[in-house]
């Protein structure tokens, strides 16, 4: 394995620290926007398993 120095071993560690907290943001982004999709036509909490169910 090749030694790194720790600076960019750091640099390394941030970016992915940040890709993941990237991923995650988008992740609840696109589930509000689904939610939002979902009221549009009609669906809510109780019709909600009927329409997995589909």
């Amino acid at each position: 394995m090749a030694n790194l120095p720790s600076s960019t071993l750091t640099a390394i560690f941030e970016l992915q620290r940040q890709i993941a907290e990237s991923v995650a943001e988008s992740i609840a982004e696109t589930s509000s926007i689904e939610w939002q999709l979902l009221k549009m036509i009609g669906e809510n909490e109780q019709t909600m398993p009927e329409f997995e169910e589909l």
